[in-house]
């Protein structure tokens, strides 16, 4: 009689491969960077510091007319965004959180500021733009692809249709 031997299973030693750390350009960095002299250097320049000591300003204009305190944590915002333009016009107070709440790029600009409703008819692109917002308003308000008073993916694609339909055109 033949004996089979059963040879034990021996476990190897799980290998952990150590990931590589990499900045957001995907390329490894010796040098740590220097926040602090970058915001230093980006504060003194000559158009950062006309803008500061016009916000500035904006601010203490806005105490001496008594229509904000200091403390109050409320900031005196630029309506149009520039904090050069500080003619009473352009100037209100509001809460920090609805100032500093929109985004900090140069297409966003201050729009999420402005009450209001959609701005796409402003844009100049379509040939009938007071048919096309007869036929928003009207989608808008029917129950047929989503509550009425709400705008849905669905309204929208109706719109394209019957805005088309009757003769409406886009400009290029």
């Amino acid at each position: 009689m033949t004996q089979t031997t059963k040879k034990k299973a021996v476990k190897k030693p799980a290998t952990v491969k150590a990931k590589k750390k990499m900045n957001a350009g995907g390329a490894a960095t010796a040098k740590k960077r220097n926040y602090v002299q970058e915001n230093t250097n980006y504060k003194s320049r000559p158009e950062q510091v006309a803008k500061r000591t016009s916000r500035n300003a904006a601010r203490r204009a806005a105490i001496r007319q008594g229509v904000a305190k200091k403390g109050d944590g409320k900031d005196v915002d630029h309506k149009n965004g520039n904090p050069l333009d500080n003619r009473p016009a352009n100037l209100r107070v509001v809460t920090a959180k609805r100032n500093r709440s929109f985004p900090r790029n140069k297409k966003a600009g201050k729009l999420s500021l402005s009450k209001g409703g959609s701005t796409v008819n402003e844009a100049g692109n379509y040939t009938k733009p007071g048919m096309r917002k007869t036929l928003f308003n009207n989608i808008k308000a029917s129950n047929k692809g989503g509550n009425s008073g709400q705008w849905s993916a669905r309204k929208a694609q109706m719109l394209a249709k019957q805005y088309k339909s009757k003769g409406g055109g886009y400009k290029s």
